[in-house]
């Protein structure tokens, strides 16, 4: 495999970018963190590459992306809903490593399930960074940038050729109960309107981008729309000034004056940020303690799965490198 690898992006869906880690430590200063919508799928993309998990890759959506290899060699893989890959109209399905190799071209296609899928490659993708991330903030452009039709991509590959064939799909949440924290401002609502809410189904809808999503439901009318503005965090369902909930994603912005009426956990915003229109989900009133310690046994089961998804990369040699060759020995004892 050469050093370097050389893509012409022949087409690129709407909000398709360069997602790496999120951005942290600017949000006092109104910059959201961005970084990929699903970190799982992203991660794992990176996992079966022998990335680190933060490292940059394509984000794209239902649009989906055609890449073709114009020079060198490359491992790349992707992740995220259901996005299936085909390389010079051979079918390769979704969760997906390969190598690609100069003159041909790679199409990921959206599926029936989820809205967001991870394209990354086995080395360095360069991109543009901005306050330390290539993470791209879409309606600035700043960072990675967001992808056009024509574009070229350089890759800095790395030695090893990822293991081919299907990658393992993280552990799953629940099916369609998604964990909800009340606040900050659910004191603007009608503790009746909550419960109703509460107790009727909430469904996802054809309206999301990069900042969020609005969903359907008996939505709770507040009569604070008005609010001094405080800070917004990843995973709210705010009110907006129109009655519609919108659940906040990576792009949200980092304060506002529309009261929030509940937090979402970590696994189930990615949840509902993947599913399709129309697809319906239970909530589940839990205590801030309650979702902690869930967010804390969700983040084990997928650092446990990462873990397992990295040992299975890279080539022999970064394989023996990284394993415990000894296991078991103890001592040495010669024989007179």
């Amino acid at each position: 495999m050469t050093d370097i690898a050389r893509f012409t992006v022949i087409r690129a869906g709407p909000l398709t970018s360069i997602q790496a880690g999120p951005r942290s430590g600017y949000r006092r200063f109104g910059v959201p963190p961005s970084g990929p919508i699903d970190p799982i799928a992203h991660a794992a993309c990176n996992a079966a590459l022998g990335n680190r998990h933060d490292a940059a890759v394509i984000e794209t959506s239902l649009g989906g992306l055609t890449l073709r290899c114009d020079a060198g060699e490359a491992a790349l893989a992707w992740t995220g809903g259901d996005m299936t890959g085909a390389v010079d109209g051979r079918f390769l399905g979704a969760w997906h490593a390969m190598s690609i190799h100069a003159g041909q071209t790679l199409t990921l296609r959206s599926a029936s399930e989820g809205n967001w899928a991870y394209l990354g490659f086995g080395g360095a993708l360069d991109a543009s960074t901005w306050l330390g991330s290539a993470s791209t903030h879409r309606l600035s452009g700043l960072g990675g940038g967001s992808l056009i039709d024509g574009q070229l991509l350089t890759v800095t590959a790395r030695s090893c050729v990822a293991a081919g064939g299907a990658i393992p799909a993280p552990p799953a949440g629940s099916a369609d109960c998604l964990s909800i924290v009340l606040g900050p401002q659910d004191r603007h609502f009608d503790p009746r309107a909550i419960a109703t809410f509460l107790a009727a189904p909430i469904e996802a809808t054809a309206q999301f981008d990069r900042m969020g999503m609005v969903l359907k439901g008996d939505v709770p009318a507040s009569a604070a729309l008005g609010l001094i503005s405080e800070p917004a965090i990843g995973g709210a369902i705010q009110i907006d000034g129109s009655g519609r909930a919108v659940l906040l994603l990576a792009d949200h912005q980092t304060t506002g004056g529309y009261p929030k009426l509940g937090v979402l956990g970590w696994r189930d915003t990615i949840a509902l940020a993947q599913a399709r229109p129309k697809r319906q989900f239970h909530l589940r009133e839990v205590s801030a303690e309650q979702a902690v310690e869930e967010g804390r046994t969700a983040r084990a089961e997928v650092r446990r799965y990462l873990a397992e998804l990295s040992g299975n990369t890279g080539s022999l040699a970064d394989r023996l490198a990284s394993g415990n060759l000894i296991s078991g020995a103890v001592s040495v004892v010669s024989e007179a």
